[in-house]
Formats: structure tokens, C-alpha cells, sequence
């Protein structure tokens, strides 16, 4: 599939410990808010980065935060960047909204991670930008230790053909 190319630069920004993810059209937008909003979850904790991954010609592949800091940021003021020519954070410190985008810029799909795990909302779009598939997901640990996990879809689970046929599947109630 064409979003598993390479990222060519990273960006990652220091973010206060209360910041609300929202969604605006292919915009995220960052509120420090009280904690209360119909529009996205809370993030807690002293350490949040915002990582953005983009395409060869600088549209954005991926927009996700994460619970942890890099030395390039531990002493600077919130709302500091910094880019990278690579990066990778471990499993469990991904945390919050991640969405992929597909090189036309239109969303490809956006989730909802808890410590590393599905925990909530997951859609996925055709790369025309349309929805192809909406649900919920939520991992449980099988085994901490050997970092094993359990997927589960749960609920009604929408899917849509390119048409815009839908096709319900119960996986749980």
C-alpha cells in the first residue's frame, strides 16, 4: 500500500500535559482546555509530544502524541520543535488521536491509543475521501512481560464499498 512509504522528516513538539486533540477538516488543532470537549480526549501526563511524519513533497503522512520526551526538548519551553530525519518511540508511549493521511492529504485512518493500545474509535477512509470503515477497537494485554496483545473490534462495525455501500458486522456487543 502506498502510505507505507518512507516519512522523509519528522516533525516533534513539546506540548503541555493538558492538551485536547481535535480534528478540523486535515488540520489538527491544539486546545489547552479545562479538560472538557465533545471533541476529542484528554491527554495526562508531565511528558507529551505531538509527532508529525510527512511525505517526500511535505504533506503530512501522520499526526499522533505520545507520552514521552526526547533529550532535543527536555529543557525547552513548551510549543518547541524539533525535526528529525528519523524517529521512533516505543509501543507503549503512544497515547491519544493518531491519524494516518494518504499522499493526496486525505485522511487514510485515525484511532484512538492508550499506553499503546486500540482503545476506542477507528475509522478508516478510500483515498478519494470518502469513509470505508467505521468501529471500535480495544487491546488488552496478554502478556506484559512478552509485550503480547489482544485485539479486539467491538460493537457494530460500519464498512463501506467504494460506492458507498454499507455493510454492518456485530463482532461484540
Amino acid at each position: 500500500m502506498e502510505t507505507e512509504a518512507p516519512s522523509v522528516k519528522t516533525v516533534i513538539t513539546k506540548k503541555s500535559p493538558d492538551i485536547i486533540i481535535t480534528e478540523d477538516g486535515n488540520n489538527i488543532v491544539l486546545n489547552s482546555t479545562d479538560g472538557t470537549s465533545d471533541a476529542g480526549g484528554k491527554i495526562f501526563g508531565n511528558d507529551i509530544l505531538l509527532i508529525e511524519r510527512f511525505w517526500v513533497d511535505d504533506v503530512i503522512k501522520f499526526s499522533g502524541t505520545y507520552s514521552l520526551m526526547i533529550d532535543a526538548l527536555v529543557d525547552e519551553d513548551i510549543g518547541a520543535t524539533t525535526t528529525l530525519e528519523e524517529f521512533t518511540a516505543p509501543e507503549r508511549s503512544k497515547d491519544g488521536i493518531s491519524i494516518w493521511y494518504w499522499p493526496n492529504g486525505n485522511k487514510y485512518k485515525e484511532y484512538t491509543l492508550l499506553n499503546g493500545c486500540y482503545h476506542g474509535s477507528y475509522k478508516i477512509w478510500w483515498s478519494d475521501g470518502t469513509i470505508n470503515t467505521v468501529g471500535e477497537r480495544k487491546t488488552t494485554w496478554k502478556d506484559v512481560d512478552t509485550e503480547q496483545k489482544q485485539d479486539e473490534r467491538i460493537g457494530t462495525w460500519k464498512y463501506y464499498d467504494e460506492e458507498g455501500t454499507e455493510t454492518e458486522i456485530v463482532w461484540s456487543e
